[in-house]
């Protein structure tokens, strides 16, 4: 072997240990986490079958060439960015739609010059003269790729997410993994102190456990997401039905602590149940068992869900809804089951 092919070996080699060693931590935090209900523990194996793949194929394919740094960067970067895509393709169609797309039309342009030039040439060694013309095609391809795959490792990084990967459908959310002790270890986190040193998107995830640990303990058929948004400054937090989506005050996510925060959420998740609860009502009604005594609160939650009235239309009717009432009973009560990790520094 050739002292160039050598030191374009040693190269290749050190860009994939470079980049592995950055890039996975965050891809096992970040976006694992987002991918994890629909594929399951495959994830970490999946991944490196990708990266196993690309260095194979980039050796085939480049071995024996010296190639510019960025192409190396591009060429090492490959496995992770499809990888990145498919988290996108789950869930954040519309982004992996566009960026499907754009890379569609751009193979499709390669793909017509190679066809074009391969047919023009002469000899073989003017065909491939000709090929090497089109190489600024399959860069911006890889460059696309790139860049999708920086901003979601800034995202994961920062909690600043530019390329953000949309929240996990909650219909594939699996309650049954959702239980106090399968997420011990993520729930030390309400620890106040160690609370203070999370970023947005930890306390995010952090939430969105103990929304599943309750909509789990309380039955319900979905799992539910937890995502920070603009609200009115007077509101902390609201539930989309729709959505099974509880949209927490972005403005107060990084102010209130632990306690208040999962109080916050329990609310929100026994609003969810009051949903459901409203929905075997409406069952009821089709069998003509409203008359029940049973169903007389359950005709009242119906009532007051489908002529809510928040809390910046009234304040005064908003709280004496029975709704508010039972949620905010529910969530003083069902929060002492938490104080243990809230409190665990103490």
């Amino acid at each position: 072997m050739r002292y160039k092919e050598k030191m374009y070996i040693i190269k290749y080699a050190c860009f994939h240990i470079i980049l592995a060693a950055l890039i996975m931590p965050v891809y096992r935090r970040f976006v694992f986490y987002y991918i994890k209900p629909c594929m399951g523990d495959f994830l970490p194996h999946l991944l490196w079958i990708f990266v196993i793949a690309g260095v194979i194929a980039g050796i085939l394919v480049t071995c024996g060439r010296d190639r510019s740094y960025l192409y190396l960067v591009i060429n090492c970067s490959l496995p992770y960015a499809a990888y990145t895509l498919l988290g996108y393709v789950f869930y954040h169609k519309r982004a992996a739609a566009v960026f499907i797309l754009i890379l569609i039309c751009l193979g499709a342009m390669a793909g017509y010059l190679v066809i074009t030039v391969w047919r023009r040439a002469a000899n073989r060694k003017v065909r491939w003269s000709n090929f090497l013309k089109v190489k600024d095609m399959y860069y911006s391809i890889g460059c696309i790729l790139l860049m999708l795959m920086i901003g979601t490792l800034a995202g994961g990084i920062t909690g600043i997410v530019s390329m953000e990967l949309q929240r996990r459908a909650a219909d594939s959310i699996d309650l049954s993994q959702y239980t106090l002790d399968q997420c011990d270890e993520k729930l030390t986190m309400l620890d106040e102190n160690k609370w203070e040193t999370l970023n947005q998107t930890q306390r995010r995830e952090v939430l969105t456990v103990v929304a599943n640990i309750e909509a789990n303990a309380l039955g319900l058929p979905h799992g539910l997401n937890v995502e920070p948004t603009v609200l009115d400054s007077c509101v902390s937090a609201s539930y989309s039905d729709e959505e099974h989506l509880i949209k927490m005050n972005k403005d107060y996510i990084m102010i209130y602590s632990a306690r208040t925060s999962v109080e916050v959420i329990l609310h929100e998740v026994y609003h969810a149940c009051e949903y459901r609860l409203k929905d075997v009502y409406e069952k009821a009604e089709e069998n003509g068992l409203e008359g029940l005594p049973q169903m007389e609160e359950l005709a009242v939650y119906k009532r007051e869900l489908e002529h809510y009235c928040s809390l910046v239309e009234d304040d005064e009717k908003y709280r004496a809804q029975r709704v508010e009432i039972d949620a905010n009973a529910y969530a003083e009560e069902a929060v002492s089951k938490y104080l243990c990790y809230i409190n665990s520094g103490e």
